[in-house]
């Protein structure tokens, strides 16, 4: 039987099922998906449907990494979500597939994600790849602070300073909105998709991938 799966955008009929495929698949509720995806951005939410019905969903999260001192366009895949009654069929990987594809077509010289299923990521070209690393300091072992100054969170404000001073560019989450394929850049392929192996998205909240 030939495959009638297509990947397409968001519909407005299709957010309902979409929102619970995500809070099933990542433990969440119902508002915070909601709120996730309009951080996101619609736009950005690819759908797999199979004869016209929803099966599967991800998010693109265009952004870069620099190399050689070059910011070199990235894109992320995150929030791959499949209802608990589709999994087993393959849905994660046609997802996937058609995803990568797309990204291909459009010039995407390279394509990361942190993999909480390795076998999926495996099996549709990415690999591991990259370090991370972590310092924890105490706060009593931090310099003194003159007196009146205060440790505060980081807010977009200061992100976005932050990153001009330290001339992050667009491999920065701040930027990711703007980044984008270049003009004639190589397509991707299994030898440049790349996964942190990190067990946890630091970049749009949920991690990526469920069970296939």
């Amino acid at each position: 039987m030939p495959d009638q799966s297509t990947l397409s955008g968001l519909r407005p009929d299709d957010e309902a099922k979409g929102v619970r495929a995500l809070a099933l698949a990542f433990a969440g509720t119902s508002e915070s998906v909601v709120e996730w995806i309009a951080h996101a951005s619609r736009d950005n939410l690819r759908v797999l449907r199979d004869a016209g019905r929803p099966v599967a969903s991800l998010v693109r999260v265009p952004m870069g990494q620099h190399f050689g001192g070059q910011s070199v366009p990235m894109l992320g895949i995150a929030g791959v979500a499949v209802p608990p009654e589709l999994r087993g069929r393959s849905c994660a990987k046609r997802l996937m597939q058609g995803c990568i594809r797309d990204a291909d077509d459009e010039g995407w010289p390279l394509s990361t994600l942190f993999a909480s299923t390795h076998t999926l990521c495996r099996s549709v070209g990415y690999e591991r790849a990259g370090h991370r690393f972590q310092c924890t300091v105490p706060a009593a072992q931090l310099p003194n602070h003159a007196r009146g100054d205060r440790i505060v969170p980081i807010d977009d404000p200061s992100s976005d300073a932050i990153c001009a001073a330290t001339d992050a560019g667009p491999h920065d989450s701040t930027a990711r909105s703007t980044a984008g394929p270049t003009a004639g850049a190589a397509s991707a392929s299994s030898a440049t998709r790349s996964s942190t192996g990190s067990p946890r998205s630091t970049t749009l909240g949920p991690p990526t991938a469920t069970s296939s």
